[in-house]
């Protein structure tokens, strides 16, 4: 059984209870959290307006930023996950985690994905799936923290990769276009690309060499961080930070 995981990040504010709210909308109606809190922990049982008020509290507390809120669900299917508004410089962040995704959910959990960049007009995102067989590598899909990705530079393509406007315009859509991969364009300008076509139906084995392949003809760019045994070892010699 596959597990999926979520990296998604915006330089657009988290800075009010709509744009927290629409996220929070956008796990109905079969992936509401059963648990969450504004911290990383999500100790609380869910009640959306005061968990949404906890969250303003906390922005305001520190200035209009706010530590990791977390969020969980603890029946199937099932994930944890966190998100916060960083610091200046970096944007903000969404991770979810689900360990393990039923046949059957995983076009429901890519749809959940798509809803959620939808909210965050994002810069940056993944929503990859990952398996117990394959490389380490490619589980590392798209797994970079805000920090790296400002300083180094993005991992590889996930399964389903967001790119703004800013990186394609590094990359250069006409060079993203000749790997082959399913592009489409999104309502707030970033390219949504998925490795192959149908991802809820294909096995592990066709994802991780179309990973493979994508990334041969991509990381000549300078655009990706270096990696050797997938540990961030460089900036990508022609990244630039996300404005």
């Amino acid at each position: 059984m596959a597990g999926a995981r979520f990296n998604l990040m915006t330089m657009k504010p988290l800075d009010s209870a709509a744009v927290n709210g629409a996220l929070l909308d956008a796990f109905e109606p079969d992936f509401t959290p059963t648990h969450a809190s504004a911290d990383e922990h999500a100790r609380d049982e869910y009640r959306r307006d005061a968990f949404l008020a906890a969250i303003v509290a906390a922005r305001r507390q520190l200035g209009g930023t706010f530590r990791p809120c977390g969020v969980t669900r603890k029946k199937a299917p099932k994930y944890t996950g966190y998100f916060w508004s960083c610091a200046t410089g970096l944007p903000a962040y969404f991770k979810l985690m689900f360990a393990d995704v039923a046949p059957a959910q995983v076009a429901p959990v890519f749809a959940l994905a798509d809803r959620l960049a939808a909210v965050l007009d994002l810069d940056y995102g993944t929503a990859h799936l990952t398996f117990p067989d394959a490389t380490p590598l490619y589980n590392q899909g798209g797994d970079t923290p805000p920090k790296d990705l400002q300083k180094f530079g993005p991992m590889l393509l996930g399964a389903r990769t967001w790119l703004g406007p800013h990186i394609v315009g590094l990359i250069g859509r006409d060079k993203l276009a000749a790997t082959g991969v399913q592009i489409a364009t999104t309502p707030w300008g970033a390219l949504r690309i998925d490795l192959l076509p149908d991802l809820a139906n294909q096995p592990m084995a066709a994802l991780q060499a179309k990973q493979s392949e994508v990334m041969s003809q991509l990381e000549p760019t300078g655009v990706f961080a270096l990696f050797k045994l997938g540990a961030i070892t460089k900036k990508g010699p022609s990244w630039k930070p996300l404005p």
